[in-house]
C-alpha cells in the first residue's frame, strides 16, 4: 500500500473482490476493478465500456481474431491431427504449476491448433486457471509440445533452470521426443495478442 501512494497513480486497476482493499486503495486514485481471469473478449469489452470506447473494443475483437484465424492457418500444416500442447509455469517462488484456462493454454487449444493432454482436459473442464503440480509429475502434464513460460523473479527463474537439469524433465523429453519453447513472461502479463508472433516460427 505504501509503494502505491508513493506511486502517486491516477488510475488503479484492481484484480480483487476484497472490499476492504477497493476501500483503501480508492482512497489513492480512481479504483476500477477486474477479472483477470476472464476471457480476452470479455476484458476488453470491460475496458472499452470504462473509457466509452465500446466500439472501439469491438473492433479490436474483431481484429484480433481475424489475425489469429491468419495465424493458425499458416502454421496448421506443421501440427499433426491430436498434437498435444501444455503449458508450464514456475509461480509464487518455486511452485510448478500447469495452465489451464488461462493465459497462453487456451490459445493453443484453438480448434486448428494444439489439442490439451488428458491431465489438462481435466482442469479445462473444471474451470482451473491452473494447477499446481510436482516435478515428479511433469510427465503426465508434459504434451508433445511444451510452452516454458520464463518468469521474471530470481526464485522462479531459478527454479524454471532447476527443471530443465531435472531427470524427470529429460525423461519426459527422451520417451516422447517432445519440443519445448520458452515463452516470455509478458505473454502472460499483456496477453495473447503479443504471442502470436513469437510462437509461430519455432513450432515448425
Amino acid at each position: 500500500m505504501e509503494w502505491t501512494v508513493q506511486k502517486q497513480p491516477d488510475l488503479i486497476l484492481l484484480d480483487s473482490t476484497n472490499e476492504q482493499l477497493y476501500q483503501r486503495l480508492s482512497r489513492i486514485a480512481p479504483t476500477l476493478i477486474y477479472n483477470s481471469h476472464a476471457n480476452l473478449e470479455e476484458r476488453m469489452r470491460k475496458v472499452g465500456s470504462w473509457f466509452g470506447m465500446e466500439m472501439d473494443a469491438e473492433t479490436w475483437i474483431g481484429s484480433y481474431h481475424r489475425r489469429t484465424e491468419e495465424m493458425w492457418s499458416s502454421i496448421k500444416p506443421w501440427i499433426q491431427l491430436g498434437e498435444t500442447a501444455s503449458v508450464l509455469v514456475h509461480h509464487r517462488g518455486d511452485r510448478l504449476f500447469v495452465m489451464g484456462n488461462i493465459g497462453l493454454a487456451p490459445f493453443l487449444y484453438h480448434p486448428q491448433g494444439f489439442t490439451p493432454v488428458c491431465k489438462v482436459q481435466e482442469a479445462l473442464a473444471a474451470g482451473r486457471a491452473y494447477k499446481e503440480i510436482s516435478t515428479e509429475s511433469i510427465s503426465q502434464y508434459a504434451g508433445d509440445h511444451i510452452f516454458v513460460m520464463m518468469p521474471e523473479s530470481d526464485e522462479a527463474r531459478e527454479a524454471t533452470e532447476k527443471l530443465f537439469e531435472s531427470e524427470e524433465w529429460k525423461g519426459a523429453a527422451r520417451r516422447k521426443k517432445r519440443k519445448s519453447v520458452h515463452v516470455g513472461r509478458a505473454g502472460v502479463e499483456y496477453g495473447r495478442c503479443l504471442i502470436v508472433q513469437q510462437i509461430a516460427e519455432p513450432v515448425p
